[in-house]
């Protein structure tokens, strides 16, 4: 079993979350829940609150929504009628179990003779109290990967690779921009591989120093118009909050700072006094770097999991633009408001964009298709959003 240092810490702040997850998405209602509703007099009444489709012959059920995508159970205080009314044993799965994620790892046994199930626990960062949570580690890491989760080749080859990116992501020698890129340079190269043998080769030179930092060094001598980096970050939040900025949840923070991203970004002469600035933030951002670690590290650990290399790679990918589009979004709103972005703001950030993105991969893997004809970005353009 693994499990993330602030799993067992968790707490949900119910009414007092700036961004409750009973709003927003399309809340599950499983099965066995909708059975116990429906089996006693007192709860009978929330069938009628739910929505179902059949999917292969099985009905799946969702919570209604409002107006403005909120569940239609929670209350005008931010509460869930059905606790308050029934209890937490009432509670579908996902609403019971969010923001706490659970994988399950088929590891071959030792003496190769059967099969045994490995158990991983994580949180979403999609909710601000988790975040609270990495805050307050401070320099701790959130994760420690067991060396025999990383050398036994009973376990899978792709939960190989995923253990070899977070031990990458937490190289602190390097900034986050660098640890990104060089995690995405092993996924690229594991992806080029025919063989299974290969890829464990290629896992064994990233994790070789010196040809770590001739990667990084190979990068740093990658030249971009600092315009044109800067232009395309921008111009990809405006694709990626395009549907989201008029939705109840989301304007607050995205509309007003919409925006201001269009106007900047047909201002060329404010684009480049900004694009000064750009250079200073960057470098004061540095601050985080511990913080988004464990952030970026929890989510790979969450999320990285498929026994498809393309799917890890587009879901690393999507993990890597919540990071560029929270650090731009951090910038532009510093600029629009001249007062510095609060923590409380940045975990609010940072869960909107995991949201909207980490919840999302299979979205952001047809965006990249469609205007890259490749799911899987070119390693130059991934440099050039981290710019």
């Amino acid at each position: 079993m693994m499990k993330t240092t602030i799993y067992d810490q968790f707490q949900c702040i119910a009414d007092k979350c700036p961004m409750t997850c009973c709003k927003g998405w399309a809340i599950r209602a499983d099965g066995g829940i909708y059975d116990k509703w429906k089996s006693q007099e007192e709860t009978s009444y929330l069938c009628e609150q739910v929505t179902y489709k059949k999917e292969d012959d099985v009905n799946i059920y969702h919570m209604k929504a409002d107006s403005c995508k909120a569940c239609v159970m929670l209350d005008d205080k931010g509460l869930c009628e059905i606790v308050k009314r029934h209890g937490d044993e009432f509670l579908s799965d996902t609403c019971a179990s969010f923001p706490r994620k659970h994988n399950q790892i088929m590891v071959l046994a030792e003496d190769e003779t059967e099969t045994v199930v490995m158990h991983e626990y994580s949180m979403s960062g999609a909710c601000p109290a988790v975040l609270m949570l990495v805050k307050n580690l401070g320099t701790t890491p959130i994760l420690a990967i067991p060396e025999k989760c990383t050398e036994n080749k009973n376990f899978p080859m792709e939960y190989q690779v995923r253990n070899a990116v977070i031990e990458l992501m937490q190289k602190r020698e390097y900034t986050i921009e660098e640890r990104l890129i060089l995690a995405f340079a092993l996924l690229q190269e594991c992806l080029a591989c025919e063989w299974e043998d290969d890829v464990y080769d290629c896992i064994a030179v990233y994790q070789d120093d010196e040809n770590l930092l001739d990667t990084v060094a190979l990068w740093k001598n990658m030249t971009f118009e600092e315009e044109e980096a800067f232009a395309e970050v921008c111009e990809t939040w405006l694709d990626v909050t395009v549907f989201y900025k008029e939705e109840e949840m989301y304007r607050p923070y995205l509309n007003e700072l919409a925006g201001y991203v269009e106007q900047a970004d047909s201002n060329r002469t404010d684009f480049e006094k900004m694009i000064s600035n750009w250079k200073c933030f960057k470098n004061d951002w540095k601050k985080y770097d511990t913080y988004w670690e464990n952030v970026l590290v929890s989510e790979i650990f969450a999320d990285c999991i498929s026994e498809d290399l393309v799917y890890l790679t587009e879901a690393f990918q999507s993990i890597m633009m919540e990071y560029v589009m929270t650090r731009i979004t951090v910038f532009m709103q510093q600029e629009m408001t001249r007062e510095c972005v609060s923590l409380e703001a940045l975990h609010d950030y940072v869960s909107l964009f995991i949201r909207m993105i980490g919840h999302n991969t299979d979205g952001m893997a047809e965006y990249w298709e469609e205007n890259f004809e490749d799911s899987i970005l070119e390693k130059e353009y991934f440099y050039l959003l981290l710019q």
